[in-house]
């Protein structure tokens, strides 16, 4: 036998019937081979059909004849490639099946990791529910004339701001005599105009604000322009894919501070000039504004109604401090009449189940939809959320995530549905601590509720959303429920006044109060038991044991206030005497 020719070898190439060729030449495409065995492959069955033309042709067999026997012994090319393609794949060398293997898995898992990536960077939310219009229905639903706000508005648009050289010591007023009263005094007398406005509102049953960004964009705008100053119109540009309900603003809670503040100094004005009934009508107005804000729909606007009416009761305190010794039956019935001794205490808690409202906005722009309920997170949108909320793992120093973390969070991210069902968890576990009293150590669990997503690790990025929205409300709740103490014990003090003037002696107990001066004794959120009361010849002193849980003897000393807050406060909360 010959050795096979070169598929370059023109003269033997064509030497080979043009039938026998094109066999040659669909085994060798069908076959899959490298470029290198092609040509092999190709030489070698080229070699076998002229060898096998010649013998044929050399027992006179014609040519004809010669190429549909070779053609019918060689059988199925299509089959014959398939061996072909098997046989050489099986002598190849181990090395190199090694890396055209491991070449394949990495072409597979990049394409499959591009697909990936694709999937979840370019997702976009499809939100199908308007948070902001069911936190206002209630409002929607009430009378404007039954809602607070509209009346407030008009009087704060005529509200003089506060002075700036009473803005340094907001938390304590000038007094009557003090080097800043003249100032303070001018600046309440100058909006005095606004009183019976503020007293009209304060006697509306609903707070009534809506939240509405063109309106409040509008009150601003005629608030600077009122008061001369300039105003910078927001961007028009507004991101539609940003949840509505984080930028909710609310520029009218620093305003309504500041009305509390100057109802107060209203109060000791008229004080120094002997109008109790008039002074005690500016405190009532104040706590009656500061319980409507309570009602409010977002913790801040909680939290300013509750220092409001905190501001309000503690100088209600010391109002009736300088003058119980002289006190009329009339003035006490007044006051036993007002705001103040009246509000249900059921009112006066936090509600902050709105801020399922919130997440669920939130949720509806940074996870995809599937339309049963369930998508996956977006990584571009959860970039635009978490600005503001907590820093999250994987930030940089400016609070955002970089590119290559948030699709690696979002990959491992939970789905919407587990994301929406543990905030739900979270939250009732946090609510159902927080109702427990201020003494007991298990409160201090509601902090903790949050530690298994804010890991750095795989489970804080797993609920990363939760872990940047879900507020610590601890602070809050216990703010609100000293706020309801404060009520409480300035209830008992007056029934305590009442039964001095009527009976002519202090009660050795609070016991005594009960039920003809005080439904019940209150009790002492930080104890358990009632509130302390130690009587001294004419004088009493109430107090709460405070937040360091230990009873002090009515110290106001600062302390380090317990294991279980960590804040510098008074030792002991004293109601009474009020402090200066």
């Amino acid at each position: 036998m010959s050795a096979a020719p070169s598929i370059r070898d023109d003269a033997s190439t064509s030497a080979l019937p043009e039938a026998l060729k094109d066999l040659v030449r669909r085994v060798v495409r069908k076959a899959r081979l490298w470029p290198s065995e092609q040509r092999e492959l190709k030489a070698e069955l080229e070699s076998h059909f002229r060898e096998g033309l010649i013998e044929l042709t050399k027992d006179g067999v014609s040519l004809e004849q010669s190429i549909g026997i070779l053609c019918e012994d060689f059988g199925d090319p299509d089959l014959a490639a398939r061996l072909i393609h098997r046989s050489k794949k099986r002598g190849r060398p181990m090395i190199w099946k090694i890396i055209t293997s491991t070449a394949l898995v990495l072409l597979v898992i990049a394409a499959a990791g591009g697909g990936y990536l694709a999937y979840v960077s370019l997702g976009s939310p499809t939100p199908t529910v308007d948070y902001i219009a069911k936190i206002n229905e209630p409002t929607q639903r009430t009378p404007e004339g039954d809602r607070a706000w509209p009346i407030l508005r008009e009087a704060l648009l005529q509200f003089r701001p506060l002075p700036k050289e009473l803005e340094a010591t907001p938390k304590s007023l000038p007094r009557p005599g003090d080097e800043k009263w003249p100032v303070a005094l001018a600046w309440v007398e100058a909006n005095r105009v606004i009183l019976p406005r503020l007293e009209e509102a304060g006697t509306k049953p609903t707070w009534g604000f809506l939240y509405d960004h063109e309106q409040t964009i509008e009150f601003m705008r005629q608030r600077a322009l009122r008061g001369g100053e300039p105003f910078e119109e927001p961007s028009e540009t507004v991101d539609p894919l940003v949840p509505p309900t984080l930028s909710v603003l609310l520029p009218n809670l620093s305003e309504e501070r500041n009305v509390a503040r100057f109802l107060i100094l209203d109060a000791r004005d008229r004080m120094t000039r002997g109008e109790f009934a008039e002074a005690w009508r500016s405190l009532d107005i104040a706590h009656r504004l500061g319980a409507l804000l309570l009602s409010g729909q977002t913790i801040i606007e909680q939290l300013v109604g509750t220092a409001m009416i905190s501001m309000s009761t503690n100088e209600a305190r010391q109002m009736l401090h300088g003058t119980a010794d002289a006190l009329t039956p009339e003035q006490l019935a007044l006051v036993k009449a007002s705001h103040l001794l009246t509000m249900p205490i059921c009112t006066l808690k936090g509600d902050f189940r709105s801020e399922l409202f919130f997440f669920n906005d939130v949720v509806q722009y940074t996870f995809t939809d599937d339309g049963s309920g369930n998508g996956r997170l977006i990584p571009s949108q959860f970039a635009k959320v978490s600005a503001y909320g907590n820093s999250s793992p994987g930030t940089d120093e400016t609070g955002f995530m970089n590119d290559a973390a948030l699709v690696a969070m979002s990959a491992i991210h939970a789905d919407r549905r587990e994301t929406v069902a543990k905030y739900h968890e979270i939250f009732d576990k946090m609510e159902e601590l927080y109702s427990l009293p201020l003494y007991d150590p298990r409160r201090a669990g509601a902090d903790r509720v949050l530690d298994g997503v804010k890991s750095d690790g795989p489970t804080g990025q797993r609920f990363a959303l939760i872990n940047t929205m879900l507020p610590i409300l601890s602070r809050a709740n216990q703010l609100i429920r000293e706020a309801t103490m404060n009520e409480l014990a300035t209830r008992t003090l007056v029934a305590i006044l009442r039964y001095r003037l009527e009976r002519g002696a202090l009660p050795q107990r609070l016991a005594e109060l009960s039920p003809d001066y005080l439904a019940a004794v209150p009790v002492d959120e930080y104890s358990g038991m009632h509130l302390k009361y130690a009587v001294d010849g004419g004088r009493f002193t109430l107090y709460s044991v405070g937040n360091n849980l230990e009873d002090d003897g009515g110290s106001s000393e600062k302390v380090k206030n317990g294991a279980y807050f960590g804040r510098e406060g008074p030792a002991d909360i004293v109601y009474w005497p009020p402090a200066d």
